[in-house]
């Protein structure tokens, strides 16, 4: 498991933490401004850290690590739940083109989302939100101008599904749960 230095103080970080024991994985922490690549067969993935140590007040979405994966000819881009200080960090590493995207925030609004967006310029784009949380509709209309509709950006959530995943006792479970 591939984390970035954050510790949290809450009952999601420590269930969190007990998965990646009972998973008997190795915990690889990435430190701040580094970049990782994770050697994978015919997969190159690099993940890159938080820039800072802290962003202040609620800050724990801007420690998402970023992950960019190239498969043959396919780029994909996830940013994590980044808000507008980590984007603003994603933009300054640069390397944002990807033919698919998860849109950060859950396609939350935040001031960097339509320079990140136009950046990042994907012929695939995915929102995962839900009907208590949709996205943001300035971030659907930013998506239309690069040519997306919304029926292109909205999957279903699968949270629920995922949660009870986790809660499995080995790795072997939780590939089963998702087809891996």
């Amino acid at each position: 498991v591939y984390m970035p230095i954050y510790e949290k103080d809450s009952k999601q970080y420590d269930q969190f933490l007990e998965a990646v024991e009972k998973g008997a994985v190795k915990a690889h922490p990435i430190r701040t401004k580094e970049s990782l690549q994770v050697p994978l067969e015919g997969i190159t993935l690099t993940l890159s850290a938080a820039h800072r140590t802290n962003y202040g007040h609620d800050e724990e979405n801007d420690f998402s690590l970023c992950a960019r994966m190239t498969y043959g000819d396919t780029r994909f881009l996830f940013p994590g739940d980044a808000e507008a200080p980590r984007q603003l960090e994603l933009l300054e590493e640069g390397d944002l083109a990807c033919d698919v995207l998860k849109v950060p925030y859950h396609g939350r609004l935040v001031g960097a989302s339509e320079e990140f967006l136009t950046a990042a310029a994907p012929k695939i784009a995915f929102i995962p939100d839900g009907p208590e949380d949709p996205a943001n509709e300035q971030v659907i209309k930013i998506l239309e101008k690069l040519g997306f509709t919304t029926d292109d950006l909205r999957v279903p959530a699968r949270v629920a599904e995922l949660a009870e995943a986790i809660k499995a006792t080995d790795a072997a479970a939780l590939a089963e749960e998702f087809g891996a």
